[in-house]
């Protein structure tokens, strides 16, 4: 092998690594529908939405009917994140979980995501992309359609 086609092997070895390198080095921060305090984050919520076991990330989840009456019913997310490029991820793994249309506020100005949570597939689902300085996830019930059940469990940024 000459020198030049070594030159050429190193150089290509080196930009392949740069460009693999950002996703081997992502972090992962998750949030789940109780979060602990060893959570990269916290939750609240407004409303009447039930608590129940036995499916969901940690075998738990919340629910609340797509109709509710209730306004201003919300769940939120809030990440210990700040000044970062995220993907934003939820949690559906749940037959309950039915709504067509559930209503995702994504960070302060990342906009509105809708999830047909009937036919998501089970385990984590992609709602965006969003660089913003606070992270945060906001499932609105008011928002969504008025059909089925809105589940809330775990959500998930990578960064």
């Amino acid at each position: 092998m000459t020198k030049k086609n070594i030159l050429r092997s190193l150089i290509l070895a080196v930009f392949s690594f740069i460009l693999v390198m950002p996703s081997a080095f992502a972090a992962t921060a998750i949030v789940d529908n109780d979060a602990t305090s060893s959570q990269p984050g916290w939750n609240q919520s407004e409303g009447p939405w039930k608590w129940s076991s036995g499916s969901g990330y940690n075998n738990d989840y919340r629910s609340i009917p797509a109709n509710t009456s209730s306004i201003g019913a919300y769940y939120l997310w809030h990440y210990n994140v700040q000044s970062v490029n995220a993907s934003y991820y939820v949690y559906l793994a749940n037959p309950s979980f039915n709504c067509p249309s559930a209503a995702y506020q994504i960070g302060e100005y990342g906009g509105w995501v809708n999830v047909n949570q009937n036919t998501a597939p089970t385990g984590w689902t992609y709602l965006k992309q969003y660089k913003g300085t606070h992270h945060f996830i906001n499932l609105s019930p008011g928002q969504s359609t008025k059909s089925g059940t809105i589940g809330a469990d775990a959500t998930k940024l990578v960064y």
